[in-house]
């Protein structure tokens, strides 16, 4: 908590409020795409809470394998959709930016895209791990990509290479570390046993997955 409130600061001292702005619009913007996601992750937590509570490894494996297959292509279909109107999008007039960063946006943007979508997919772990009721792994998660963020703004105030763009990356960048590093050690540890593979990936699992979290 009292990191979360050093870094906004930090972060105003790093950059102009106008570019804060502009982030906090663009953050905005990305957190939409969190939808897609059509209740897989809710699905997923209730059903391998079950398979886990019955020791079914091999189900449990077949719905975080289904899960994250289904995610994955999810974000391969919306990137290349977002590839495909990046362009003719006038993105400094969406997020009503002055002149001086229009440059900064047009690589900020697709950026932070293809961050978020690596972090739609990654995320994953985190649903896991409430499923089988070790929460407090999730809070590290998150205190570790707070550190992680407060740490880079830190340094490209040092490096006084603060702009919307560093600023964006450094956001968006943080989260996605300690997801994979989470993912490289719990999937080879803990979890060895459950591990997606797409050797079991079933794809009539997909529908009950997605029924149970649209109910949420």
């Amino acid at each position: 908590m009292a990191i979360g409130l050093y870094l906004v600061p930090l972060t105003l001292r790093t950059v102009t409020n106008t570019e804060y702005g502009i982030w906090l619009t663009v953050a905005s913007f990305l957190s939409w795409f969190s939808f897609f996601d059509i209740g897989l992750g809710n699905g997923l937590r209730n059903k391998l809470a079950e398979a886990l509570a019955g020791n079914d490894q091999q189900r449990a494996r077949e719905y975080i394998s289904t899960t994250y297959a289904v995610l994955t292509a999810i974000a391969l279909l919306l990137t290349v959709l977002f590839g495909m109107v990046y362009r003719y999008i006038p993105w400094r007039e969406v997020f009503n930016a002055p002149a001086e960063v229009a440059s900064d946006l047009t690589i900020l943007v697709p950026a932070v895209f293809l961050l978020f979508m690596v972090q739609f997919v990654l995320q994953l772990i985190i649903t896991v791990l409430l499923a089988d009721q070790r929460p407090a792994i999730t809070n590290l998660i998150s205190l570790g990509g707070t550190v992680l963020t407060l740490g880079g703004v830190w340094a490209i105030q040092q490096l006084h290479q603060g702009s919307v763009l560093t600023l964006g990356v450094v956001f968006m960048l943080s989260p996605v570390i300690v997801l994979w590093c989470t993912h490289l050690y719990q999937y080879r540890t803990t979890y060895r046993n459950i591990a997606p593979a797409w050797r079991y990936v079933r794809t009539h699992l997909a529908a009950s997955l997605t029924s149970i979290g649209g109910q949420f």
